[in-house]
């Protein structure tokens, strides 16, 4: 799903590489980075 989001943003971006662009992609990787240490803590 994320990595889908990012072609899509891809060609959003054109030139204008900001992080007003590419939110979206930021938060989601940083949201599933965050649930993946949180589950791999409650499984030890």
């Amino acid at each position: 799903m994320i990595y889908s989001l990012g072609l899509v943003l891809t060609f959003n971006m054109g030139r204008d590489i900001t992080l007003l662009v590419i939110y979206p992609f930021v938060f989601g990787w940083l949201l599933l980075t965050w649930m993946q240490k949180r589950r791999k803590k409650a499984e030890s």
